[in-house]
């Protein structure tokens, strides 16, 4: 999919050759209008209940300092803090949305073949696939907001995490944030780093084999050119290639089936944390392959 530079700036269409990203795929802009829209809407919300909160407790401790019984120390405590509470709250709410706000406004993504480029307030940042060193995706449950996210929807999401998140870790210790909330089809571009990462890492992958040397996915579990060490239902397992059948991604793991059994997974890794899953199925389909 390619898709005309016509609107790209110059320096971004610059710096793509100097870094040899190939051709334009497509830009994510943030969500501005969705951002400051719900900034302003939350604070003429929320603000106002802050400043009530805040003229009640002065009131009160202004009235007991004035005349002595008012309330006894217990009862004042009690108020300020159960108030203090909900006005720190609000505020904290606050917060969250601006700085979602203050992120997603001077933030844009432009995504070429061979990487991409980071616009932020002005300063621009290339990243080629080959300096992209992790992507670790996390997605809601599908009925996720039917049982916990409610209050999160009526306040805009704020209390809830978005449906998609993203971290991608670079070789100069740059970590990426993204997310739906703030981005606009973000999945869509961590599906394409995805393919960017899988496409440069695995050849160098099945050269580390070659050598003799492991993938490490967790403590437990680990790949090299002979098979797969992980976990099964009796305890650690190892499965050699010529055993393997295929693997899967489900909600929470990898799934790796035999051929003596292709209806019920004889492996499980789990995904939680884990980078680069497209990856892994990948390199097991590679060396299924092959063997």
């Amino acid at each position: 999919m390619e898709t005309s530079t016509s609107g790209i700036p110059q320096r971004i269409q610059q710096m793509a050759t100097d870094y040899n990203l190939g051709a334009f795929v497509a830009e994510y802009p943030s969500r501005i209008a969705w951002l400051v829209t719900r900034a302003i809407l939350v604070t003429i919300i929320l603000l106002p209940l802050v400043a009530l909160i805040g003229f009640m407790l002065l009131s009160e401790i202004t009235m007991s300092m004035r005349y002595d019984g008012y309330r006894d120390p217990f009862s004042l405590f009690m108020f300020i803090l159960i108030f203090g509470i909900f006005a720190l709250f609000f505020m904290f709410l606050l917060f969250l949305v601006w700085k979602d706000m203050l992120i997603g406004v001077g933030r844009r993504i432009y995504l070429h073949k061979g990487g991409f480029v980071l616009s932020h307030y002005g300063q621009f940042r290339c990243y080629p696939w080959e300096e992209v060193q992790e992507l670790r995706e996390y997605r809601l449950p599908a009925n996720f907001y039917r049982y916990y996210g409610l209050l999160g929807r009526l306040l805009g999401g704020i209390l809830t995490r978005p449906d998609y998140r993203c971290l991608l870790d670079c070789t100069d210790g740059t970590a990426i944030r993204l997310s739906s909330r703030i981005t606009e089809n973000v999945d869509e571009f961590g599906a394409f780093c995805s393919e960017g990462i899988t496409n440069t890492q695995l050849p160098r992958i099945l050269h580390r084999f070659g050598a003799g040397k492991e993938l490490f996915l967790t403590d437990s579990t680990r790949i090299d050119k002979r098979g797969i060490t992980g976990s099964a239902a009796e305890g650690k397992r190892f499965l050699s290639w010529q055993e393997i059948d295929h693997a899967e991604e489900t909600e929470r793991f990898i799934r790796i089936y035999t051929r003596e059994e292709v209806s019920f997974p004889t492996l499980s890794i789990s995904t939680k944390d884990q980078p680069n899953i497209e990856l892994i199925l990948a390199v097991i389909d590679q060396m299924c392959e092959v063997s």
